[in-house]
Order: C-alpha cells, then sequence, then structure tokens
C-alpha cells in the first residue's frame, strides 16, 4: 500500500500540484504517473505489462470545470488512454495501493488520446490563421516561430534566441532534441537550414550550427525536457513572428519565465509554429507525467486549443509557449515564457504537452535573449 509519509519521492512530485490539491488527488496522481513509468520500463526490458497499466498515455492535474478557477474542490485527475478504458479499470489500479474507498471518491476524467508523438514532421495547415503559411517560408533575419530543420531530417520550429555566459556575443536558437539533434545523436557543427527540409529548404539555406543538447533517456527514467541549442551563423532578430487574419508583425518576448507553474491551470496561453502559425490555447493540465514513445517525461503541462481548436500540429515542436495578453497576475504579464512544446496526442481537440521554460533554461546553461 502508498505511505505518503514514506516515501520521500511523493513530496517533490506533489510540490508542482496547484496549491491546496486535495491528498486523494494528488496521491492517485503519483501512483498513476508510477505506474506510466513502470509500464515504458518493463516494456523496454522486454517485459510483460497489463493490458490496463499499458493503455495508460499521460496523467496530471486538471480542472473539473474549466470556467472555473483551479480551487481545490475543482481539481481532479486527468488521464489520458490510448484506447476507450474504463474509469472503474483505472479505479481498480488505485485501490491496490490507496484502498478501495480512497479510489472510489477520487474526481477523475478519463479520456481516449491515441498515442502521444513528438511535432516534428511535415503536415498541412489546418488552423484559422490564413497567414500561417508565411512560418514556412525563407525569413531574413531569422526569428521565433518559423521552420528550421536538420539536413537529414523533417522540420520543427525555432523557439526562441538566447545566450550563453560562457559565449558572450553570439546568440544560440532554441528548439528542441528531436527538431535539431536527432534524438541525442546529433554532433557538434552539424548544420541547421532556414526553412527546414519540409519546406524546401537545402545546404544553402543553412543558419546555424549544432551546439548541444539535454540527452534523452529512453529506457524508462524520467525526462523533464526535450530541449537543444545552435549557434547563430548569421544575424538572428529575438523577436517571434506574429501572424493573424489581420497582419504579420515581430513581436518581442516578455521580460520574465514563468515560475509559478503551480498557479497556471486554467491561463491563457499563445505559441508561434512553423505549421499552424499563431494560436491560442488554455492550460487545461499540469504536473503531467506522460510516455512519449519509450520515452517517459514529467512535470510537464497540457494545453489545448480555444474554440475546438487544436492548439498545435505536426511541424510546431520547437514553438515557444508564452502568456496571452494581457497574462496574469501573480503569474506574468504578456509573452512572459511559459514553456517548449514538443509533443501532443492524437484526438481532436488534442492535448499538447509543453516542457517548463525555467527547466529548458537551467538543463542547457541559457538565457532568453530579449
Amino acid at each position: 500500500m502508498f505511505d505518503k509519509d514514506n516515501d520521500p519521492h511523493y513530496a517533490e512530485m506533489s510540490s508542482n500540484n496547484p496549491p491546496g490539491t486535495p491528498d486523494p488527488v494528488a496521491a492517485a496522481h503519483y501512483v498513476l504517473s508510477g505506474i506510466i513509468r513502470e509500464a515504458v520500463a518493463s516494456r523496454n526490458a522486454g517485459e510483460s505489462v497489463s493490458s490496463v497499466s499499458g493503455q495508460l498515455q499521460a496523467v496530471g492535474i486538471g480542472l473539473v470545470d474549466y470556467s472555473r478557477g483551479p480551487n481545490p474542490d475543482n481539481l481532479l485527475v486527468d488521464v489520458k488512454t490510448r484506447e476507450s478504458i474504463s474509469e472503474e479499470a483505472i479505479r481498480s489500479l488505485l485501490s491496490e495501493q490507496l484502498g478501495e474507498a480512497t479510489a472510489n471518491r477520487v474526481p477523475m476524467r478519463v479520456t481516449v488520446s491515441g498515442v502521444i508523438h513528438p511535432e516534428a514532421r511535415s503536415a498541412a495547415s489546418l488552423v484559422q490563421d490564413p497567414n500561417a503559411y508565411l512560418h514556412r517560408e525563407k525569413t531574413d533575419p531569422p526569428l521565433g516561430g518559423i521552420s528550421i530543420s536538420r539536413l537529414d531530417d523533417t522540420s520543427g520550429t525555432l523557439g526562441c534566441m538566447s545566450t550563453r555566459n560562457d559565449s558572450p556575443g553570439k546568440l544560440f536558437l532554441l528548439s528542441c532534441n528531436h527538431v535539431i539533434a536527432k534524438d541525442n545523436l546529433a554532433k557538434r557543427g552539424d548544420p541547421i537550414i532556414q526553412p527546414g527540409t519540409s519546406d524546401r529548404g537545402g545546404p544553402a539555406d543553412a543558419v546555424a550550427k549544432f551546439h548541444s543538447c539535454q540527452p534523452i533517456d529512453f529506457f524508462g527514467e524520467e525526462n523533464t525536457v526535450d530541449c537543444a541549442i545552435a549557434e547563430m551563423t548569421v544575424t538572428a532578430d529575438k523577436r517571434f513572428l506574429y501572424t493573424d487574419s489581420n497582419q504579420c508583425t515581430r513581436v518581442g518576448f516578455g521580460p520574465k519565465v514563468v515560475t509559478a507553474i503551480s498557479e497556471c491551470l486554467g491561463v491563457t496561453v499563445g505559441k508561434s509554429g512553423r505549421t499552424t502559425g499563431v494560436t491560442k490555447g488554455t492550460v487545461t493540465t499540469t504536473n503531467a507525467t506522460l510516455k512519449a514513445g519509450t520515452a517517459v517525461f514529467v512535470q510537464q503541462i497540457g494545453i489545448q486549443g480555444d474554440g475546438g481548436e487544436n492548439f498545435t500540429e505536426p511541424g510546431d515542436s520547437g514553438s515557444v509557449v508564452w502568456l496571452w495578453p494581457p497574462g496574469k497576475a501573480g503569474v506574468g504579464q504578456s509573452y512572459d515564457l511559459v514553456g517548449l512544446h514538443f509533443t501532443a496526442d492524437e484526438e481532436k481537440p488534442k492535448t499538447s504537452y509543453s516542457n517548463l521554460m525555467y527547466l529548458v533554461l537551467d538543463s542547457l546553461e541559457i538565457n532568453v535573449a530579449t
């Protein structure tokens, strides 16, 4: 049976939950997160996994009623499964660790997500922004929100420009490991092109050279980020491309990086990406544990697009997520950075997942260039 008082990892994980998260919700979230991690590790080791455990794709803390704030009585365990599975089956898993009484009173939402995939591959634009195509064009100077890739891979998104304390005067583009580092396999100096290969880019379009990444573990250990940087070899713009039905302009990021992640549930955010352009969404899940292929990620945020539209599509990996103007008191102001988008599920409206930006910056030892 689960005993939170004798499990040091529980306190660490639950500290990222929204303030006042009820104990049964926090405990259920923790137990299901552990089941996801164990299932991935077992599969990677060639061991069998129960049908229910194998169906779990993600679990986080979500809202009962999206029109209300993250009050303690409005929080639930948000469970994503590959195929349809009953809530009773999930509760049965929980009862083994929490007891039947606790498992049966945990507020829960179980939805089918399909498989969760990284989003660095080409796709048609299926969004409202009629100017989204501009994010796939050659752009001089390069800036956040546009198409990039390696020469041997498909297109993703340039998130933003960054700096390193050990490299004064130099700029580094930030994107995902799976976009520019080829899942840990890149070599320092590999060319990064703009636009990417999916958008007719080629060797003559090199704008940066690969520098470093935070390695991803694909064998069941916890990951928090999917990120990498490349040193710019051409002049760059520190802003991002902002398009909608009325305009195409360049906008500066906010002055801060959001660290009050436990306060972000229900917050309105935006992103500028290679495929879908600028989209608006809401943080519907926090402190999410998910499996993406054979990798496990923890401390992620889940976002759903406004109006039933998807927040992201394939090709948007690497997009920086920021607070939609005017921001939120206690969290941050307009265009302050929240996360780095890297993966999404398959169902519409899909949930798109982002790393926490402050963890991205810490892991790569960089600062956002503003």
